[in-house]
């Protein structure tokens, strides 16, 4: 019998849905791709809590008020080889819902639809919790081994992260967050990797920030493992444990096509899991240091009242919003810093 065509692309599609949502084990790991990226009037909250050496870590998170549009918690297992397996349970805000609870980790076996087991039994977690994210309020996450059910489970907390995008009617920003567990590792010679932000960048940002999650970073430790977009960034900070930072790429960012390239120096095992890119555009910010202050003052003072003077972004001089920049935004900014009661109105 011939099946009708309609039937056969409806099957490949859930074949398809199927292994996306399906994780496995992996030595090297899962490739850090774009998981949600758009632009809010808003933020991206990131808050971590680093590992303490213990099978229990409590992570405290004060989100903004706002509405949250999207959130992920993310948290990291050692399991100390791909062959043990274990317990662990995770809640957030005291709720084990939405996958959250008891979930059993088993290595090289491991077929949970949110976890990525790499290497030699590193796990990384990740839930949806943009319905349980209290905003305005400080949100809790603990992440605790329960038991080993195959050999010597170690169980071990890496770290807890909480990324959320909220809505309050701030700047603009536009973000993207890429997720993933590249198992970078001298075995198999995966050496390094790349992550992509495709897309056009927001026109006349005044910032931009590079945060990336490393589960386990370098030993010995390495000062240039990461470059953005070609141009190397400092690592000299990030040890061999979990850690999160943040650097300002704003003067390397290009229109379109960002990227971000990593490598494990002369450590034979990193894992990188989080790239976030965030660019904001900041009203009455024309210096482009992402606050405002005098120093925007007397810029846009000299750049009305004098040729030759550069705006880091046009946009963010236009406080009074009428679509011109003229001695109006510089009495108006002058008045914002000066005093309260002002409000700036770029467009």
């Amino acid at each position: 019998m011939k099946i009708p065509i309609y039937i056969l692309v409806i099957c490949a599609a859930i074949l398809m849905t199927a292994a996306v949502s399906t994780a496995s084990y992996s030595f090297d790991g899962f490739p850090v791709v774009t998981r949600t990226s758009g632009t809010v009037n808003g933020g991206v909250y990131t808050g971590y809590v680093p590992c303490g050496g213990t099978t229990t870590l409590t992570g405290s998170f004060g989100v903004p008020e706002g509405t949250v549009k999207w959130a992920y918690l993310y948290t990291g297992i050692w399991g100390g080889t791909e062959n043990y397996e274990g317990w662990v349970n995770v809640t957030f805000n005291n709720y084990s819902g939405n996958s959250l609870g008891p979930v059993h980790l088993q290595g090289k076996n491991d077929t949970n639809p949110h976890v990525w087991c790499s290497s030699h039994g590193k796990y990384w977690i990740y839930y949806n919790v943009t319905d349980l994210v209290c905003a305005g309020n400080t949100n809790t996450a603990v992440v605790s081994k329960i038991n080993s059910t195959v050999g010597g489970f170690d169980g071990r907390v890496y770290g807890i992260v909480l990324v959320t995008v909220y809505e309050d009617g701030s700047n603009e920003m536009q973000y993207w967050i890429n997720d993933g567990s590249d198992s970078l590792n001298y075995v198999t010679s995966n050496n390094d990797g790349i992550t992509h932000f495709d897309g056009p960048l927001l026109d006349n940002a005044t910032t931009a920030k590079l945060t990336m999650v490393h589960l386990t970073g370098y030993e010995p430790s390495c000062d240039d493992c990461l470059q953005f977009n070609g141009h190397p960034l400092d690592t000299g900070m990030i040890t061999n444990l979990f850690e999160l930072n943040t650097w300002d790429v704003m003067e390397y960012t290009v229109p379109s096509g960002n990227n971000v390239m990593y490598s494990r120096g002369g450590d034979e095992y990193v894992n990188i899991c989080n790239t976030i890119l965030t660019l904001e555009r900041i009203c009455g910010d024309v210096t482009g240091n992402g606050v405002v202050n005098t120093g925007d003052v007397i810029l846009l003072s000299n750049y009305v009242g004098y040729p030759g003077y550069i705006l880091r972004s046009e946009l963010a001089g236009d406080v009074t919003g009428n679509g011109v920049i003229n001695t109006g935004d510089v009495i108006l900014l002058s008045n914002y810093v000066g005093y309260s009661g002002y409000s700036l109105n770029c467009t």
